[in-house]
């Protein structure tokens, strides 16, 4: 391989809204890590060499759901006037980690 035949390649992505670059010198496998469930990434790669440089389109992956974090116990509360009724409210978790399909009080 001769210096004219080299290439860099170059992966972008998408990491909480900010677009950070990582210089790959040997094609591989890239591995993200410490990512946040139940969230959109994009990645690209842009490849680079003596006459110019190309970049791919973006590809769009999503991480996979995750149990709720941050849940606080419901606030309970009987009312003088109906002593046979208890009224139960809460906060939706702090990180949902997915979609909300039902909250359940027990």
């Amino acid at each position: 391989m001769n210096e004219f035949s080299k290439s860099v390649v170059s992966l972008v992505y998408n990491r909480k809204s900010s677009y950070s670059v990582i210089n790959i010198y040997v094609i591989s496998i890239f591995t993200d890590q410490g990512l946040t469930p139940y969230t959109e990434y994009h990645y690209a790669l842009v490849v680079i060499n003596t006459v110019g440089s190309t970049k791919s389109d973006f590809t769009f992956a999503m991480t996979s759901p995750s149990i709720p974090e941050g849940i606080t116990a419901p606030l309970a509360e009987v009312r003088p006037n109906q002593l046979d009724t208890i009224y139960l409210t809460w906060q939706d978790p702090d990180e949902p980690n997915g979609k909300k399909i039902f909250m359940l009080s027990t």
